[in-house]
């Protein structure tokens, strides 16, 4: 399943965006978290969101926000920051109703985001991100486990190398930005199909 990180700043209007999530919904990408890159306000965040929900009706749209904005552009589920972890399961209290994903660095920290109610997390970064040229973390050893979508550098040979090993989740930014991610992402589509598990 590929999931694509929005950057708004590559595509700096509500339109650009918009249409840069329907090309990869029907080159094949399964989710999309709509997050604010400090380029819109959060109306037009909002409104971009909404129009993606419509347009894009097999895609399952994740917001970066809270419940209520969530709710508000009708998306499917909230994708929370690495630092909201500890909030994870009074949000899953107040939103029973939409579908929690969160941003984790450490197989404890996916551990924990799900015990405490979250139904998936990223873990990131597998390879040095394209989109942080100066992110010092540490890269993360690819696990397989279910809710576990590896993030973090995943270009189109990366990703064919993680498919081809049986890693079936995969988030990624850059992948989606680039002049062949239409192409790119809908080899990745059918190579997640025949590569079975």
């Amino acid at each position: 399943m590929l999931w694509m990180i929005a950057d708004t700043t590559r595509t700096p209007s509500v339109v650009a965006t918009v249409e840069s999530v329907a090309r990869m919904a029907t080159a094949g990408i399964h989710k999309v978290t709509i997050r604010n890159d400090g380029v819109f306000s959060l109306a037009e965040l909002l409104k971009a969101a909404e129009r993606i929900v419509a347009r894009c009706p097999g895609v399952e749209v994740f917001f970066a926000g809270s419940p209520e904005q969530a709710r508000r552009c009708g998306v499917r589920g909230l994708h929370l920051r690495s630092s909201m972890l500890d909030h994870v399961a009074a949000i899953r209290a107040t939103a029973p109703d939409l579908a929690i994903a969160v941003s984790t660095h450490t197989t404890g920290e996916f551990e924990r985001a799900f015990g405490s109610g979250a139904d998936l997390a990223f873990y990131a970064p597998v390879f040095p991100p394209y989109s942080k040229p100066n992110d010092t973390r540490p890269t993360v050893a690819p696990v397989k486990r279910q809710g576990v979508f590896l993030l973090g550098g995943i270009d189109r040979v990366r990703a064919e190398g993680l498919i081809r090993k049986g890693f079936r989740d995969l988030a990624a930014i850059s992948l989606f930005y680039g002049q062949t991610a239409e192409g790119d992402v809908q080899y990745l589509s059918r190579l997640l199909d025949e590569v079975e598990i």
